[in-house]
């Protein structure tokens, strides 16, 4: 896999908003129906929502058979066997590290239940210590994104579910991770399938 230091972290973060209202700090969960492509039985943790975009990373997509080390550059002489996530298709060569709020650089933003966002060598030089241990930090290349109304609409077109998170989840198994989500929604899943899509749903901003 290419290294994506240079195009990623260690650079500036210009291009990932994470302030605005909205959904900001909760999950989006995808229905049943979305059920190919990169979104399918995706977790999603919004980083930020308003009414010119979002942005978010899919918590249950990792990569299978690379860990940290192989996929950046500046890892070389540092082994650190923690998963690259896939975070989504924008931007596929821009690396995000999401962790506890408790380990706040700088150039971090906090976005909400527990949890921050970093994109900077400092936090990656961090990665799989006590610092920014596996339990709590995960590295991820590329992020998912919405332009103006589009996530509005996609929510009232029921192809997302939202619910609450905490950093446990967010960092729990991926595997079940989806099953998780829709079992906390507390809908029947045979509900979940009648709801279907609402195609004629807007696109007025719901914020």
């Amino acid at each position: 896999m290419a290294n994506i230091t240079e195009t990623a972290i260690g650079h500036t973060h210009h291009g990932i908003p994470t302030e605005g209202p909205g959904l900001a700090g909760r999950l989006i969960v995808s229905m049943p129906q979305l059920n190919d492509g990169p979104f399918a039985q995706s977790v999603i943790y919004i980083c930020t929502h308003d009414i010119e975009h979002a942005f978010g990373l899919i918590l249950n997509k990792p990569i299978e058979g690379v860990v940290a080390t192989e996929a950046v550059a500046d890892m070389e002489e540092k082994d650190i066997d923690l998963p690259l996530f896939f975070g989504g298709p924008c931007e596929p060569r821009r690396g995000i590290i999401l962790h506890s709020d408790q380990f706040v650089l700088e150039d971090s933003e906090t976005i909400g239940a527990g949890l921050a966002i970093s994109t900077t060598n400092e936090a990656l030089a961090a990665l799989g210590t006590p610092l920014l241990p596996a339990q709590s930090a995960r590295l991820f290349t590329g992020h998912a994104g919405w332009g103006p109304g589009q996530l509005d609409d996609e929510l009232r077109r029921h192809t997302w579910l939202d619910l609450e998170t905490s950093t446990d989840f967010a960092f729990s198994d991926p595997e079940t991770m989806w099953d998780r989500a829709m079992a906390e929604i507390g809908i029947p899943f045979q509900n979940l399938t009648a709801l279907g899509t609402d195609k004629s749903a807007g696109s007025r901003p719901l914020i």
